[in-house]
């Protein structure tokens, strides 16, 4: 059955109508987005009715992409704002300025020091401000302080000067000034003179000058020695009964008598000694003096004492008495050292 001209026609032009919108579609950069074969390409509009899908991530609307929402990690499943992604730590706020256009977030910690030179510490269990200090003071470490530390005097040793009395330094020192005792390691600085004559068959003592031996005098330096004077004594012979006068005894002992001197303080430090020195002699013979430590009573009384030995030129110990030193001789010993006082 021949179809009418006309209706040959109309079919004619639907198929090359057809042929015009494929070839004005083929003209796009890229091909039709596809439902299921998303493709590339350029378009004036792209609408999708559910979300759009980059990669592994999707989309319900432009405003995710737009937002530039931020992840913690790799591993964070959920995009979200600065101020829902930082979580605020003790003592930190967080501060949105401006409430649109480019708003920013400050990040601030809460104040803890208010006054200059403050300090920021810990005192076991928090924060805590250490008030500045006094001028001239230095930090230093004090376990029984609140924050661990506190300020304290200084010792300034960049410029050596005396010593204090209560708190001993260490350093060079141009001069070294002691307005009491000079001490070390518990040992004080000794050191006096005395004189031992014969006067008419009684042996006496008393003290001397340091700088003028010939002249009487007690010793400005400390000398340990309890009772000594410059007016002579007679000295007597000590023993667990009797005493000594005026700081000085004779001691009879084998083999020969020693002279002992009245220790203030136990002498039971190892390092405590004196060196004696005969700086004069009018017996009419040479002698020389020891010293030795013994742990002897007198007068009820015991305790560690350095005495004094005596000695000829031969090296004999002699004792101290009329024999030794004769009828109006006399002999000056000068003493010195470190002792207990």
């Amino acid at each position: 059955m021949k179809k009418p001209i006309s209706q040959v026609l109309l079919t004619l032009l639907t198929l090359l109508l057809w042929c015009s919108v494929c070839w004005a579609v083929s003209g796009l950069e890229g091909t039709p987005v596809g439902a299921t074969d998303p493709s590339t390409g350029k378009f004036t509009n792209l609408e999708a009715t559910t979300q759009f899908k980059l990669g592994s991530d999707t989309a319900s609307n432009f405003e995710d992409f737009n937002n530039s929402k931020a992840k913690v990690s790799s591993d964070d499943t959920t995009p979200g704002f600065l101020n829902g992604k930082l979580i605020q730590g003790s003592g930190i706020t967080f501060i949105e300025n401006s409430g649109g256009g480019n708003e920013t977030l400050e990040i601030a910690a809460n104040q803890k020091l208010d006054t200059k030179g403050d300090l920021l510490t810990h005192n076991g269990s928090g924060d805590s401000a250490l008030a500045v200090g006094t001028d001239g003071q230095v930090l230093v470490v004090d376990s029984a302080s609140a924050n661990g530390i506190k300020w304290d005097t200084a010792t300034d040793l960049s410029a050596p000067g005396p010593i204090g009395a209560t708190t001993p330094s260490t350093g060079e020192f141009t001069d070294l000034n002691a307005t009491g005792n000079l001490k070390l390691q518990g040992l004080a600085y000794v050191t006096f003179a005395i004189e031992i004559k014969n006067n008419s068959g009684t042996i006496q003592h008393r003290s001397k000058h340091l700088r003028s031996p010939n002249q009487p005098g007690t010793a400005s330096w400390p000398s340990g020695i309890t009772g000594l004077s410059s007016t002579f004594a007679n000295t007597p012979v000590v023993s667990s009964s009797v005493g000594f006068t005026n700081g000085v005894g004779i001691l009879t002992r084998s083999p020969q008598a020693i002279l002992e001197l009245d220790w203030a303080a136990d002498q039971n430090d190892n390092n405590a000694h004196i060196q004696p020195e005969v700086i004069f002699d009018s017996t009419g013979s040479a002698h020389f003096v020891l010293c030795e430590r013994d742990n002897i009573d007198i007068n009820a009384t015991t305790k560690n004492r350095n005495n004094l030995f005596l000695f000829d030129s031969s090296g004999n110990q002699v004792a101290w008495n009329t024999t030794t030193i004769p009828s109006g001789k006399s002999m000056i010993i000068l003493v010195k050292g470190w002792a207990k006082i």
